[in-house]
């Protein structure tokens, strides 16, 4: 008798969860059979089963309609099937902060985005090319974000790794600043954060931002890096300047001066760029160029083009001094001298 009381109140319990999930979302019962019937969930259900997942009057519950259920509407499944009387995590106060952060609603940065930040293997060059979607349905905002890796087998073969993330992208309203928090059910994670710009007409075309994931170092220590989002493709031959924008985002970089002698070499566009500026580059070089792009972009009388000089500029950034990620690794060196000696009366 005990036994069936504990599961008639562990499965009114997740009932009443999904309840507060849907209301939340604003959706009717209808309106979230045909929302994830029409989505990429794998997981397809039909109306009268998601009314009995709904239904206090009885225990009837399937597990692939609530497991549908919670990953359409991004629930917290690990609070939904938790025992009955498990405090409901306060979602409302960690992430709406009185209205300080509220669920992006500007039109104007929805859409599909083409994404590049660098390989989680802070030893490889590798960039990795991401796809980026924001879109309200339902006056539900959401993110997802597909993730197209390229590992290289023990064999030296190329594989593709397609992973694909969910978040609902926030904005905060005290900085103008956007964030997403994205994951998905292997555990992998991302968290992504760049500034919104108030756009009248046209809409978000260009955003360079900051992105936070695991390192795949063996004990995963925290890492964070640039990442950019474009609106539209960008042609392979350009992509070669996607490294210099994902570099240290500083007006002032420091490259070798052995490595710019040998780029003026192989890159013809550097020669007209150190003719017309080498009163400011040589001026600051030591056994390094210290290059400052806002003095360059912004002399007067110049005879390069501007979008050259860019081309010319993020060149030298690619192959720059400038940090490309950082790895907060916990040295456990580091961490004895803070228990032995820094945190010791």
């Amino acid at each position: 008798m005990e036994e069936k009381s504990a599961k008639h109140e562990q499965i009114q319990a997740i009932k009443h969860r999904l309840n507060r999930y849907l209301t939340k979302a604003g959706f009717s019962i209808n309106q979230l059979t045909e929302a994830i019937n029409r989505s990429d969930e794998p997981l397809k259900i039909n109306y009268n089963t998601v009314k009995n997942a709904l239904n206090y009057n009885t225990d009837a519950l399937d597990i692939t309609v609530a497991i549908s259920i919670c990953r359409y509407l991004r629930c917290d499944t690990a609070f939904v099937f938790s025992p009955p009387g498990t405090p409901e995590p306060d979602f409302e106060g960690s992430y709406t902060g009185n209205g300080k952060f509220i669920p992006l609603d500007d039109p104007k940065y929805f859409g599909k985005y083409n994404g590049y930040f660098y390989s989680p293997n802070h030893r490889s060059a590798e960039l990795i090319y991401f796809e980026l979607q924001i879109s309200s349905e339902n006056n539900r905002v959401s993110a997802k974000m597909i993730y197209h890796g390229r590992p290289v087998s023990v064999h030296g073969n190329v594989m593709e790794e397609t992973r694909i993330l969910y978040g609902v992208p926030y904005l905060c309203t005290r900085h103008s600043n956007i964030y997403i928090i994205l994951t998905n059910d292997y555990g992998d994670f991302y968290f992504i954060y760049y500034n919104r710009q108030e756009f009248r007409s046209h809409s978000l075309y260009f955003r360079r931002g900051l992105i936070a994931t695991a390192s795949s170092l063996r004990d995963h220590p925290v890492m964070y890096m640039s990442f950019v989002l474009f609106a539209r493709p960008v042609p392979k031959e350009k992509q070669r300047y996607i490294p210099g924008l994902l570099a240290d985002v500083s007006s002032n970089f420091y490259i070798s001066k052995d490595t710019v002698d040998q780029l003026r070499v192989k890159e013809p566009i550097l020669v007209p760029l150190f003719d017309q500026f080498g009163y400011i580059l040589e001026h600051n070089k030591d056994t390094v160029y210290s290059i400052n792009e806002t003095q360059i972009l912004s002399s007067p009388n110049k005879t390069m083009s501007e979008e050259d000089i860019i081309k010319a500029l993020l060149i030298l950034k690619e192959h720059s001094l400038a940090s490309k990620r950082t790895v907060y690794e916990d040295i456990e060196s580091f961490s004895i001298f803070t228990k032995n000696f820094l945190q010791q009366p």
